[in-house]
């Protein structure tokens, strides 16, 4: 360990003990015993998981938890084995794959047991703020915002399981959910969105995904003079639900954002809801987005003015300047059928989009029949020519 980082190190272990005797009422003996105990089995077993399933004490629970949530091998409170791993930060960046805990449909907030939820709350607002007010000399940026990234998603999952209204929730959201506002929108990261974009798409309840909402627009609106456009990064987290196969929260919260979105000023065209650059497979098509948005989550009467104001953003976009595909085109027949008779401007709009395409296209069928029938002029033409010629071979030499 470098003399840069030892003293930070000390700081972070000392508070580690500490928060460890607040909660297991231990002689110094017993916790020396118990730490002598736990560094042996990290030396030879990697898989720490293992003990939130096992009928050992708590203690040793914790120490597991301690152990996942370290910042960095530098900072294991416990041995300084590094568990087979490559990743500098890998407690962290593993604890939530299914393959880290070999089952891949076991969720990480299932396996931490009840009653250790509260511990392992304060496990997690330790290490954010060890992250957080670590100096430059300790910690490169790169690596603070990709940490904080996965602290947001342990406690996303925390949402989860603990009680909605109790002060492990409020915490949880207060405390645990950080992320460096100089760094977000200036330097291309989205990490602010990552902290209160997941809870959206999470299992978390509506009162915490509102809460995400409401913070998410407070960024929104502090970041209005910066050179990458915030509604950018908000509409792409709120559209990220879409692609699940339940929308995960109030279809008024979900209309609420939408209003909110296009209540601002965004300066980027391929910013609209139904078809932008992001899209990249068949089964995320324009199309199927505008079905799910339009049809399943925007369906009822009481949403008609939402429909058609998603519908007039993706025409002023430069998305919907002109029709490049056969897709392109059944998205723009498909949202004619949605406007009908409600708004004659907006269908005129799509009609005119329909027609120039169609002229387009007949034009560019006629040019390519022209084309082909010069080709095929020329082509007899000079085979006419290579007929016609009369030249011999030259005699071949005996």
């Amino acid at each position: 360990m470098s003399t840069g980082t030892a003293q930070p190190f000390a700081n972070y272990k000392s508070a580690v003990y500490a928060l460890l005797r607040k909660h297991f009422k231990l002689t110094v003996a017993q916790e020396q015993q118990a730490t002598a105990l736990f560094e042996e089995f990290v030396g030879i077993e990697n898989r720490l998981e293992s003990l939130l399933e096992l009928p050992i004490a708590p203690m040793f629970k914790v120490r597991a938890l301690a152990q996942w949530l370290a910042p960095s091998s530098s900072y294991l409170p416990f041995g300084k084995r590094e568990m087979g791993l490559a990743s500098d930060w890998f407690l962290a960046s593993h604890a939530l794959e299914p393959e880290f805990f070999g089952r891949r449909s076991q969720r990480f907030a299932v396996l931490v047991p009840p009653e250790l939820r509260t511990v392992l709350v304060d496990l997690l607002e330790l290490n954010v703020a060890t992250v957080v007010h670590a100096g430059s000399s300790t910690m490169r940026e790169s690596k603070r915002q990709k940490l904080l990234s996965h602290y947001n998603a342990w406690a996303v999952s925390l949402f989860e399981v603990v009680d909605e209204d109790g002060s492990l929730a409020k915490r949880l959201f207060s405390r645990c959910l950080k992320f460096d506002t100089g760094q977000m929108i200036d330097t291309k990261t989205e990490l602010v969105f990552d902290a209160f974009g997941w809870p959206l798409a999470s299992r978390a309840p509506l009162r915490w995904k509102a809460c995400a909402d409401a913070q998410l627009r407070r960024e929104v609106a502090g970041k209005a003079e910066t050179p990458y456009d915030p509604v950018v990064f908000y509409t792409r987290r709120v559209r990220e639900c879409l692609r699940l196969q339940r929308f995960p929260y109030d279809r008024d919260l979900l209309v609420d954002q939408i209003r909110f979105a296009l209540s601002c000023d965004s300066n980027l065209e391929e910013s609209n809801w139904l078809c932008y650059p992001d899209y990249s497979s068949e089964c995320w098509s324009p199309h199927v987005v505008a079905h799910r948005l339009l049809d399943t989550l925007l369906g009822a009467r009481k949403y008609k003015d939402v429909r058609l104001a998603v519908i007039r953003d993706a025409l002023d976009s430069r998305a919907f300047h002109s029709i490049d595909s056969s897709e392109h085109e059944q998205l723009v027949r498909y949202l004619l059928r949605k406007v009908g008779t409600a708004d004659v401007e907006l269908a005129g709009r799509l009609q005119e989009l329909l027609d120039t395409h169609a002229k387009e296209r007949d034009a560019n069928e006629l040019s390519a029949r022209s084309l082909a029938a010069a080709h095929a002029s020329k082509k007899a033409e000079l085979l006419a020519l290579m007929s016609e010629h009369d030249g011999v071979p030259a005699a071949v030499e005996e």
